[in-house]
């Protein structure tokens, strides 16, 4: 089974240098503000899956151009069940619903932290990686991009070297659904800071500071005052008892 801990490197590598064709540039932008205008559903399927809501859209443009009747894992109509592969889904209530099963079959749904290499790696499987045997980048990935040419599925089991995938990829689109909407990132995760544990000392100096703010005076001189104060009220209280 292919692991992405193997490929994370290769996928930041083809993501840094990826650039869409020039000659598909206005048509992917075109695709991207499509599906943008559709945001509010893919953000409802982000909020059931974790998965983020363009990575969501990229998928699917890529499986039924963006075809709300059909199931995000192979395009067919929602109102039947599959007939291929996955066979055996739905039916399915809305797109929503449909969408939610289709990434939750494929583990999308429990990847935790999302970055560019981790979608690359969770779309290619998403499809199949068997263009790897073939030497070809998935154009499932990468048409319309320079790291794609020609090579692909004709159907399943059948490639030709020489066809040319007509489909926009899903990472030019998720590149220019990025250029065109600020929101549309990969949120990373950062460790809080350390708590420090409360000490003697720790509180201590808190209250000197609180009482130097009220006082109006130095933390220093709050301390001196506050020790004399002790040993004053120590010796007076030695009095006494010597007193009585």
């Amino acid at each position: 089974m292919i692991d992405y801990a193997e490929l994370k490197s290769e996928y930041a590598q083809l993501w840094a240098s990826m650039e869409i064709r020039p000659d598909k540039r206005e048509l992917v932008m075109r695709i991207a503000r499509k599906l943008m205008r559709h945001k509010a559903q893919y953000l409802a399927v982000e909020a059931r899956s974790g998965v983020p809501w363009f990575v969501i859209a990229a998928l699917h443009n890529r499986e039924s151009d963006a075809n709300f009747a059909t199931y995000l894992g192979n395009g067919e109509p929602l109102d039947r069940r599959t007939a291929l592969v996955p066979k055996g889904r739905g039916p399915f209530e809305s797109w929503e619903a449909g969408a939610a099963d289709a990434l939750a079959l494929d583990g999308l749904d429990q990847v935790k932290t999302w970055s560019p290499e981790r979608a690359c790696f969770e779309i290619e499987k998403f499809n199949g990686f068997g263009y790897r045997k073939r030497g070809v980048r998935s154009p499932y990935l990468w048409s319309f991009s320079n790291h794609y040419a020609r090579g692909k599925y004709v159907a399943d089991g059948h490639f030709s070297s020489t066809h040319v995938d007509e489909q926009c990829g899903a990472m030019p689109i998720l590149k220019a659904i990025m250029e065109l909407d600020a929101s549309a990132r990969f949120k990373t995760t950062t460790s809080s800071p350390a708590t420090k544990p409360i000490t003697i000392t720790t509180l201590i100096g808190g209250i000197l500071g609180i009482l130097a703010h009220i006082i109006g005076i130095s933390p220093n001189a709050v301390a001196i005052i506050l020790i004399a104060s002790f040993i004053l009220a120590a010796v007076a209280y030695a009095f006494i008892r010597i007193r009585l």
